[in-house]
């Protein structure tokens, strides 16, 4: 403490002061080092009172160091130190000869860049190495402390241990100054200088040398050019000839074997230690563990504890009930009570065998045969009833179902396009199908895209709105909408760089052409972003040019980094400016211009003038570009003509429908797992829809007459089986197509049983017309029953036509029954969901919305729109608005309602003119 500091805090009242402290540990330090050097501002009010003889008392009772250690104080201090009891017996260090020990070396040192601090690799290696040695012996990384009097010599050490020494983390590196007042079990210490120049530097400081030397508790350990310290410092050669006297000074540190003590060793170089790598000695370690193998590693110290050790040796031990020994590795835990846990495994041991019901022989495993549990693998030919022809083993065929056993693939085309993944027993010959393992992009009307199983009938989009400004508004929340809104932003756009911007509001198109000018943003690495002006920085392509995929680093390659400009879309795919742009315009050019009330633009659509709901597409994965700044003006167009479209599509899907029941069926039939699924997200309403439909469907296969019940229970275990191993109950298009074609088959199959079972009674009578009947019901026994045929509404128009003519009709009337409880057919269900799937198109005029079914766009081409083929009144009215933010400016603008809204309004009646005022009044409160 500053000599100050200590004389300003004395009052006027103080009348007696004691001061306690030690004049030989480190002084205060001066920021001012010629103060210090010049005016002794660095001696302490204590020291300078000692060295002026003023009466003072030595504590003379050492608790910390052995008393091996705490000798070398006698340097430093006038009376001699005197030992607590503590210290007197406490242990020696494991596997080192001596406690304390000097390390002479000739290794020079070499300077930091900086050339103030110094350090000194051999010191650092040796030092690392004796540390692992000591941790070999058992010592924790907390024990021990390395301590150096160099920055440089510190940050070195730290260095290799996070490149090189990974056990050694937790090993406490710090300088001498930096310790002062700590102290631990084993001290290592590098002294560090050693040079031609016989300089020293802070080792010449005897505080420093006190402080050094009196940290450690159990053990101390210092390397150095002992030599030369001896030469250029008096205190160094007094303490040397102290060491030196007592033959604990050398050329490496005397180790010895714990468990060989004669085994000794002086470790020299770094390297010698490692000839000791578990700390003990290179001889075979002889103790047994407790599973009665020898210990596998070599002599080891303390730190490898025999409880510890996973024996990898064979069991070999001999079975009971056989000759055969335990080939497994060995088992036996000590840290595991449970005795059946050290039991040997059942015998392995393959044996030959012959099979008593088929004649086989075989090697079987020696436990079947002592347990009876004997089946036979041998494989063979099996053909099964759609012909494929496979190999399974000999006890399948015999103990199994046969449905059940042909694995040839299946290979039908599924209704999404892609080759189906089952196999001939788990699609039940083609009449329930495997879910499509392949994934698609599903971008809904709003912009929103996600990835789902390919062909699955998901929901519809789940946020509330879709917002293409930066803007941070939250719209209003809309409590009747059942659909993704696209937000129409008020504000001002955004869109902007530092040559242009855009003037007008964000729901409107901006007037803004793209910029083609590369960003001039430079990065901390002084490299130039490679993005486009206005459009968000990539990140720096020259110093990730291996993270890069090939198409970026093949037009690198190509053209000159320094004007070369790229776009990164939505899902990260990085593309070549250029490129981009012409795909983008090619998607254009596809389409025809049509004009719309306010603007000419152009947009997605056929010759014939119907446009096709979509946005344009990554061309590497097919991912909507919608956010990208560099088209956002495109990508308002679609939404303008998506938001004029759809006030006047009358939704008669099944979600718009608040007539149904909160009661869910009973669900006893379902196996548990199953109706758990049933459970989840069951407030929102597609989803409580469709969960509704799956158990409709369950119930109309339930309520099927007992005579196909076999059928039936073999077709729903294998839908729950698929349920069940995908944890959602979503079932495929293709898979709703397939339980409907087999739902209206097992209808047929349970009258053709019926038939049957009249003919049996001889119902018939043998005539030529009863003859007739007879081939009618194998003709149907064809058609129905036959494995590999898809039973479809062509296939019921000729059982129904063959039934009415050799009049085998029941008095129930077969009807094709559809499976959806909701809609006529799949397509009702199918375009509940409004994406963007090629089968939404817009009429010419832009005012109607429309799904079809076709694909083709020939087909396509032929449609017509009937709302616009209808006689237009000759007054209009703006009775229908939609829900979108922004509708009541229709009055004023003509701005998002369908076109002709803009019209004066002459004869219209009092409650449709109030009913236009109160939508506009709440525009305007939504607005402001």
């Amino acid at each position: 403490v500053f000599e100050s500091h200590i004389v300003t805090s004395i009052g006027s009242q103080c009348e007696h002061l004691i001061l306690i402290g030690d004049q030989n540990q480190l002084r205060p330090q001066n920021n001012v080092y010629l103060l210090a050097k010049n005016y002794d501002l660095d001696v302490s009010l204590f020291e300078r009172l000692i060295k002026n003889k003023l009466p003072s008392k030595q504590l003379q009772v050492q608790h910390r160091s052995i008393p091996t250690i705490s000798i070398l104080m006698k340097h430093f201090y006038n009376n001699a130190l005197i030992n607590h009891e503590t210290v007197l017996n406490r242990p020696s260090i494991n596997g080192v000869t001596y406690p304390l020990y000097f390390i002479d070396h000739n290794h020079f040192e070499e300077s930091v860049a900086d050339g103030q601090s110094k350090r000194n690799t051999f010191e650092v290696d040796y030092l690392l190495s004796f540390s692992q040695y000591l941790i070999n012996q058992g010592y924790k990384t907390n024990q021990i402390t390395i301590l150096t009097t160099y920055l440089g010599q510190r940050h070195l050490i730290q260095k290799k241990i996070v490149q090189q020494h990974s056990t050694l983390k937790g090993i406490s590196v710090t300088t001498i100054d930096n310790y002062q007042g700590e102290e631990n079990c084993i001290i290592l210490l590098s002294l560090v200088r050693s040079n031609k120049e016989k300089k020293i530097g802070y080792l010449a400081i005897k505080n420093r040398i006190c402080v050094a030397l009196s940290r450690a508790q159990n053990g101390l350990y210092v390397i150095g050019n002992f030599t030369m310290l001896a030469e250029a410092n008096n205190t160094w050669k007094q303490i040397i000839q102290q060491i030196r006297e007592s033959n604990l000074l050398g050329n490496g540190v005397p180790v010895y074997c714990p468990n060989h003590v004669n085994n000794a060793a002086v470790c020299i170089r770094p390297g010698d230690f490692s000839q000791r790598k578990l700390g003990g000695c290179n001889l075979k370690c002889e103790t047994r563990l407790q599973c009665g193998h020898i210990c596998p590693y070599t002599c080891h110290a303390d730190g490898i504890k025999h409880d510890d050790i996973i024996c990898k040796k064979l069991c070999l031990k001999s079975y009971d009930d056989c000759q055969h020994h335990c080939q497994k590795t060995c088992h036996y835990s000590i840290n595991n009570n449970d005795e059946s846990k050290h039991l040997c495994p059942p015998c392995t041991e393959e044996i030959p065998f012959k099979m008593v019901n088929c004649e086989h022989t075989c090697n079987l495993p020696c436990f079947m045969k002592k347990a009876n549990k004997i089946e036979c693998a041998i494989q063979v030919q099996y053909t099964c009833t759609n012909g494929h022809t496979v190999y399974v083993r000999c006890c399948d065929l015999r103990l199994n179902e046969h449905d059940q056993l042909c694995n040839h693939p299946c290979d039908s085309i599924l209704a999404c396009g892609h080759k189906c993944c089952g196999t001939c027993s788990t699609c039940l010959s083609g009449r329930l199908h495997q879910p499509c393992n392949q994934e698609q992009i599903v971008v809904y009307f709003c912009g929103h895209s996600e990835k789902t199983p390919c062909g699955e009938l998901f929901g519809k989009c789940m946020e509330r709105y879709f917002k293409l400004c930066d803007h941070t508004d939250i719209p209003p929340e809309r409590t009747r909408s059942l659909q993704c809104d696209i937000h129409e932003c008020n504000r001002y756009c955004l869109s902007k760089c530092k040559h242009s911007r855009c003037s007008r509001r964000c729901y409107d198109l901006c007037d803004r052409d793209k910029c083609d000018l590369k960003c001039g943003r430079k990065f901390p690495c002084g490299h130039y972003c490679n993005g486009i002006c206005g459009e968000p920085c990539l990140q720096c392509l020259i110093c990730n040019r291996q993270d890069l995929p090939h198409s970026v680093t093949k037009h690198l390659a190509k053209n000159n980094i320094r004007t070369a400009t790229f776009v990164e879309l939505e899902c990260h795919h990085i593309i070549l400016t250029e490129e981009i742009d012409q795909h983008v315009e090619t998607f254009k050019q596809q389409r025809k211009s049509v004009e719309d009330i306010r603007h000419v633009f152009r947009a997605h659509f056929l010759p014939n003038g119907f446009f096709i709901i979509d946005y344009p597409r990554c061309p590497q994965c097919s991912y909507p570009i919608v956010r990208v700044k560099r088209y956002v003006s495109l990508i308002k167009r679609i939404h303008l003509l998506i938001r004029t479209a759809l006030p006047s599509f009358e939704s008669t899907t099944i979600t718009d429908r608040l007539i149904i029941r909160d009661n869910i069926k009973e669900t006893e039939c379902l196996p548990t797992d199953i109706r758990v699924l049933l459970t989840v997200n069951h407030d929102n309403h597609r989803r409580k829809i469709y969960y509704k439909q799956f158990l409709h469907m369950c119930t109309l296969y339930n309520t099927l007459p007992d005579n196909v019940k076999q059928e039936v229970n073999k077709c729903l275990k294998s839908l729950f089986s698929i349920i069940e191993r995908k944890k959602s109950v979503w079932l495929t298009k293709q898979q709703w197509l397939d339980l409907e074609s087999e739902y209206n088959r097992l209808l047929f199959l349970s009258q053709l049983k019926d038939i049957r079972y009249l003919a049996e009674l001889e119902y018939f009578k043998y005539d030529n017309e009863n003859n007739n009947k007879n081939d009618t019901i194998n003709v149907l026994s064809t058609i129905i029953e036959t494995q590999g045929i898809q039973f479809n509404k062509d296939n019921y128009q000729i059982c129904i036509e063959l039934l009415h003519n050799n009049n085998l009709m029941s008095s129930t009337k077969l009807e094709w029954t559809s499976l959806f409880i909701y809609c006529k057919t799949m397509n009702d269900f199918e375009k509940d969901r409004q994406t963007c799937d090629q089968k939404w198109i817009i009429c010419p005029k832009g005012k109607h919305l429309i799904w079809t079914a076709k694909s083709s766009t020939e087909e396509i081409d032929q449609l017509t729109c009937a709302e616009c083929t209808k006689k237009e009144p000759e007054i209009t009215t703006t009775s229908s608005f939609s829900s979108s933010r922004g509708r009541g400016r229709n009055i004023r603008t003509g701005r998002g309602g369908p076109p002709g809204t803009g019209k004066t309004f002459i004869g219209v009646k009092l409650t449709e003119i109030l009913y236009i005022i109160v939508n506009v009044l709440l525009d305007v409160k939504n607005q402001y």
